[in-house]
């Protein structure tokens, strides 16, 4: 029994995808955490059952996401905290999120060469490509993945009401928004998409959307009110401090600003990226041609046009506040890769689906438009691939060198940290671990240095009950709950947020402690203080020449500068 065509062009453009994938994440085999990764890998290595992580907010910071933080504790326990299979989880998800925007676009009826172009772009252009291959990033990727799923499903309840149908896409808007707050993008989309009533394609009536449109916005509705029930109040001070609608607006206005960077990633090869480039303006020029103007009338390219276009800037909108408040770095050709351009590229995973969605209206109108003109069309598909082929080598070139950035800039020291606790006697709850005269290539990792350490340890070492940092406090400390003495911080003392105390946060069986260092004299008093120095490959215990003042040793009772 033969195929048939739909189920051939679903086929052959998941093998692509999935090949697709395959090649961008090679280099990544050898790869490893960095920063923000360390706090998710520890989480997932130490807490003893994940039900806390469906409840509360995880870091007793500024955010809500059950769904992707319930995701790293089950990856961490199949995969453990080596980097490499928590990346290739990652690109698969991505090449995944590829397949769905391309279900999507063939349920929106653009033929599988449109569609398939389109989610091809998707995965291998090279700012969603850094999302996939910065393991923190996964927020965004799983955020994409159900939102995918719930427009894919909200279309097909518009074409074959149903119960079922509605629950689908009602839940799957759901764990988006739980995945990541950039979910909220998508049920503005979705409503557009009930609203835009097609006649002769859709067969639900006006009862029936209105149904779909009623359990969309209430999932949407509820996931809001639920929000200050387990967040604390810093995200207001953090992000909203200019009020909701001017952050909004500012916030946008500064992601449009920075579009054209990361739409045109200045990475790898200055031929490829340069081909791709153009080659891409080439396609978009070929196709705004009379005729495939002409198109826009209908409803197909016209509607996928509008709809691409508001999931980019409501997802836009729905980042704004962190966007806003972040310092931007796009890429720059050097020939080197760096972490603040791969880590923002996250801030245009979702708006690049939307900038796809068009990129797919285009090819569709302007094969409408000339569906005889078999020449033109086919110097389309060269452009076309030439252009992949440009893509996919940036996103290559990115891949091999973020490989090799955090071996150099953290993960050495790390390991070499977490041997010297190995050695040291008697390390009880309550314990104090500073790491001295760290090399400038290390800083950046200090910040996160108590979770970057902890997330090689074995789960009950005796460590996890230290308090563990530099000459300046990380961003936080991850501590076995159970057992601490009363105060076992002291002498180092707990951060003031706002004008009041930020206490320790309890997630099951860990506690997150936020905390300053006092100065030096406390410091070197305190008993329950070991001291270690960095001595060109590894830690020694300096404990003794730092209590003798025959080592100095200086204590800082600010925040790290990065």
């Amino acid at each position: 029994m033969r195929a048939a065509p739909a189920d051939k062009a679903r086929l052959a453009a998941a093998i692509a995808l999935a090949v697709l994938g395959a090649l961008l994440a090679w280099p990544l085999r050898k790869g490893h955490a960095y920063l923000d990764d360390y706090v998710f890998l520890a989480l997932g290595r130490h807490l003893e059952a994940p039900w806390p992580l469906l409840f509360q907010d995880s870091l007793g910071a500024f955010f809500f996401r059950p769904v992707t933080m319930f995701v790293w504790w089950a990856t961490v326990a199949l995969l453990g905290t080596e980097a490499p299979g928590h990346l290739a989880f990652n690109v698969a998800l991505h090449a995944a999120n590829g397949y769905l925007l391309f279900a999507l676009l063939r349920r929106l009826e653009v033929r599988p060469s449109a569609a398939t172009l389109a989610a091809l772009c998707f995965v291998a252009h090279p700012a969603t490509f850094s999302s996939a291959a910065w393991l923190s990033d996964r927020f965004d990727l799983l955020a994409t993945f159900f939102g995918l799923v719930a427009l894919l499903a909200t279309e097909r309840a518009l074409h074959s009401p149903g119960g079922l149908r509605i629950a689908i896409a009602a839940g799957a808007l759901t764990l988006s928004i739980l995945a990541k707050e950039t979910g909220y993008a998508v049920p503005l989309v979705a409503a557009a998409m009930v609203a835009w009533k097609l006649e002769g394609t859709h067969a639900s009536s006006g009862r029936e959307r209105a149904r779909l449109l009623l359990s969309l916005g209430a999932a949407a509705v509820a996931m809001l009110a639920l929000r200050p029930f387990v967040l604390r109040a810093v995200g207001d001070v953090m992000f909203l401090n200019e009020g909701i609608a001017p952050t909004l607006w500012k916030g946008t206005l500064k992601w449009l600003q920075y579009l054209p960077d990361f739409l045109v990633v200045r990475q790898g090869n200055l031929a490829s990226v340069a081909a791709w480039c153009a080659l891409l303006l080439a396609i978009v020029a070929i196709a705004f041609l009379p005729g495939t103007l002409a198109q826009w009338r209908r409803p197909g390219p016209g509607r996928i046009a509008v709809l691409g276009a508001l999931l980019a800037l409501s997802s836009a909108a729905a980042q704004s506040p962190v966007f806003l408040a972040s310092p931007i770095f796009p890429y720059a050709f050097d020939g080197k890769v760096l972490f603040e351009p791969l880590a923002a590229s996250r801030f245009f995973y979702l708006p690049l689906v939307g900038l796809a969605m068009i990129l797919a209206a285009v090819a569709e109108a302007c094969a409408r438009a000339y569906p005889q003109r078999r020449v033109g069309l086919a110097m389309m598909g060269v452009l076309a691939t030439c252009a992949l082929v440009g893509l996919a080598a940036s996103s290559r070139a990115i891949a091999r060198d973020w490989a090799i950035y955090p071996l150099v800039h953290g993960e050495t020291m790390l390991r070499a940290a977490a041997d010297a606790l190995a050695r040291l006697p008697r390390l009880q709850p309550g314990c104090k671990v500073y790491f001295l005269a760290t090399p400038a290539r290390f800083s950046a990792v200090l910040g996160m240095l108590d979770t970057g350490i902890k997330r090689h340890l074995p789960r009950g070492h005796a460590a996890l009950g230290c308090f563990l940092q530099a000459e300046h406090a990380p961003w936080y400390h991850l501590l076995e709950a159970r057992g601490l003495p009363p105060h076992a911080e002291k002498p180092m003392e707990t951060i003031l947020f706002g004008g009041k105390p930020f206490e320790a946060h309890r997630v099951g069986n860990l506690e997150f402690h936020y905390l300053r260092i006092a100065g030096d004299a406390a410091v070197i008093a305190d008993p329950r203080a070991s001291f270690l120095a960095w001595r060109g490959a590894g830690f020694e215990d300096v404990t003794g020449d730092v209590r003798e003042r025959r080592l100095e040793a200086r204590f800082f009772d600010n925040r790290p500068p990065y």
